[in-house]
């Protein structure tokens, strides 16, 4: 009996044999991407078209590069072509920032740059800029540089600038526009202000009139509070006030007034005073601010390059910008990278911004001498791109729609071809059913249309259901009733345990969704009585743990050891377990709340032990990164065995290991205690 081929078999069967035609291929998720990726490299190798040593394969992450290198090996392997295999190191399968690393290392001296220029990982490069920001600003604030005082001036001091001059650093590609605005007179609109809250005062709710404030009310009394508590006629406390007042959507909710239509009123006319005056006032300031700081920065990011350049250390941007420079102006470098490297595929398209495009397009167009990228198009065949906007999710990278669409439209300009791919080899037919339903409504006509959202394609699956599969929906009242939601919670266990058990499914068959995330701890419990292991993931993951909400006094005590009450919250706390009592007598004998005072001799030995603790955590900090601190202190008071041995202990151990986990990553970014 013939095995049924899937519905888009046709398309699959142009990306393995269309070799000569420039491609770019829309994928949704599950529909087998990398493995057709892999399939149309090995053809253009056996077809004689290239050779593994001249194919660029360029994917979004390490770990999908080191996949796919597997992938084609493999490949290469069952085909028998030893001669390519042999082959396999000489071409380039890795991300696109390693790719852009290899051509500049290729060609250093077309680049300007030292050939053994380092390549900074993120960590190292955000400490390279944070210490090149402070000796640029520390050094023309000595020199009294007037920018500098008319920045503080305006409140912009050196370590909010540093955020501003990091966002510039890490887009060095981005040309900066701005004018300078005059500076604004805000003492008008903080008088309208002032007066409109007068305006209030009478009509303003007693505690008779309503249960709590409404929105409005509590606007109007923070305005006032912050208007008598402020000097609004220092230019500062003007800014913070028209930031508080700039609240067009705070509305009375009139039944909790004195006199209903006053309030309606009162909240119209703050509606129109907020759109019309606050909100056009603070603009001016913030373009006025703006101006200034663009002035400051411009200057000192171009700088930081060229001492980067000077030192052969470059950001991930920057190996994006110098290779584009470098195939943008060299015509004669871009004709031998061309013929170095005849075929570039790129996996995960929708991740990549405008540079990572540029590069691809000089390195595929066909006239050589072109500068502009959004004139070039591909020689056919010589550019295979794999994508899914619907997945493009790095917006804050610069990836977006708009990117994908130019490359698109070049493609399609050339001669290439777009080829869709949706039938799905993950999900059975119910729950593509369920994923199609829910987003076709959301992907509007009108916004593909104007190039602001990705089209809608149907998922087909070619996944066999069985009895159980599907998506199911319990209906529960939305009250929190204890006894409710953990009767649900075992009925659902029961059946995923029976299901598993007679062997119609497996455990990582089973995905449970919940609006309301405590009811997830209900689960928790039921799971870890039957044996059912889990995994829960969403925001507030550590809500609720309290190993950790424990472990917090000791924390601060060791970064600010000289506050007291964060000693004695840790003393006093479940991980000491120290009595008023004790507490009381320790200090009526002279005793100190400090890791680092005298010891009377009557002190009792579980203060002794706490302080010890605090004294050994600090010793750590000073010697070790912060992650490897908190580490050690967690196996020395013995946190994760006490997570072990509570109620669900792999749930709360598995959350305190990735308390850790998260701890390692910001301590690799430079972050502190």
């Amino acid at each position: 009996m013939t095995e049924p081929l899937p519905p888009d078999q046709a398309a699959r069967d142009a990306i393995r044999n269309d070799l000569d035609v420039t491609m770019l291929v829309e994928a949704a998720a599950g529909t087998g991407k990398t493995t057709n990726l892999v399939k149309r490299m090995v053809n253009l190798v056996t077809t004689g078209r290239t050779t593994p040593a001249t194919i660029a394969a360029i994917t979004f992450t390490v770990k999908a590069a080191a996949h796919l290198r597997e992938e084609f090996q493999q490949a290469l392997e069952r085909s028998g072509n030893a001669a390519a295999l042999a082959e396999i190191d000489r071409g380039f399968i890795g991300t696109t920032h390693a790719f852009c690393a290899r051509l500049l290392r290729e060609r250093p001296v077309e680049a300007g740059l030292d050939p053994e220029f380092e390549e900074l990982d993120e960590a190292v490069a955000r400490a390279v800029t944070s210490d090149f920001w402070n000796r640029w600003y520390d050094t023309r604030a000595v020199e009294g540089h007037a920018l500098i005082e008319e920045a503080r001036e305006v409140g912009l001091d050196r370590k909010i600038l540093r955020g501003a001059f990091e966002t510039i650093v890490g887009h060095p590609d981005v040309t900066l526009v701005s004018e300078r605005r005059a500076r604004p007179d805000l003492r008008a609109i903080v008088a309208e202000i002032s007066a409109f809250l007068d305006r209030c005062q009478p009509h303003l709710p007693t505690d008779a009139d309503r249960d709590e404030p409404d929105q409005f009310e509590q606007l109007i009394v923070k305005l006032q509070r912050q208007r008598h508590s402020s000097d609004l006629s220092d230019v500062y406390d003007q800014i913070a006030f028209l930031d508080e007042a700039n609240h067009v959507s705070r509305k009375p909710t009139q039944k909790r007034w004195p006199d209903g239509k006053v309030a309606k009123q009162l909240g119209l006319d703050y509606a129109e005073m907020a759109t019309n005056r606050i909100r056009p006032a603070a603009r001016q300031w913030r373009e006025h601010v703006h101006g200034i700081a663009l002035e400051l920065l411009r200057p000192a990011a171009a700088e930081f390059a060229t001492e980067r350049r000077r030192n052969g250390t470059l950001t991930f941007q920057d190996l994006l910008v110098c290779a584009r420079d470098l195939l943008r102006d060299h015509p004669n470098v871009r004709r031998y990278f061309q013929r170095r490297f005849t075929h570039v595929l790129v996996d995960e398209f929708q991740d990549t911004d405008p540079v990572q495009a540029e590069v691809l397009l000089f390195l595929t167009g066909a006239d050589t001498e072109e500068k502009n990228w959004r004139r070039l198009q591909p020689r056919p065949g010589s550019l295979f791109i794999v994508g899914d906007p619907k997945q493009s999710i790095y917006r804050f990278r610069r990836a977006d729609i708009t990117t994908y669409l130019d490359v698109k439209k070049r493609i399609i300009e050339s001669g290439g071809k777009v080829i869709p791919l949706s039938t799905n080899f993950r999900s059975v037919p119910a729950i593509c059913a369920f994923v199609n339903d829910a987003f076709k409504v959301l992907f509007t006509d009108d916004d593909v249309k104007a190039s602001m959202q990705a089209e809608h394609v149907d998922l087909s699956s070619f996944v066999k259901a069985t009895s159980r599969s599907g998506v199911f929906s319990l209906e529960t009242p939305s009250d929190r009733n204890d006894t409710v939601a953990l009767a649900e919670a075992e009925v659902v266990g029961r059946w995923i345990r029976q299901a598993v058990d007679s062997g119609s499914l497996h455990w990582h068959d089973v995905l449970l969704v919940s609006w309301q995330r405590p009811r997830l701890t209900y689960y928790a419990r039921v799971f870890e009585r039957l044996g059912i292991p889990y995994d829960i993931t969403g925001s507030h993951a550590f809500k609720g743990l309290d190993e950790l909400r424990d472990a917090m006094p000791l924390l601060r005590a060791i970064v600010t050891p000289e506050d007291e009450v964060a000693v004695v919250a840790y003393l006093r706390g479940p991980l000491c377990g120290v009595d008023d009592d004790a507490l009381y007598r320790f200090r009526t004998d002279g005793g100190r709340f400090s890791p680092f005072g005298d010891l009377p001799a009557s002190i009792d030995a579980r203060i002794e032990r706490g302080l010890i603790t605090i004294r050994e955590g600090i010793d750590d900090a000073r010697q070790h990164p912060p992650a490897a601190a908190i580490a050690r202190l967690f196996d020395r008071i013995g946190l994760l065995a006490l997570s072990a041995s509570t109620e669900q202990p792999g749930t709360r151990s598995g959350n305190l290991l990735l308390v850790l986990s998260i701890a390692r990553d910001l301590s690799s970014r430079g972050e502190s205690l």
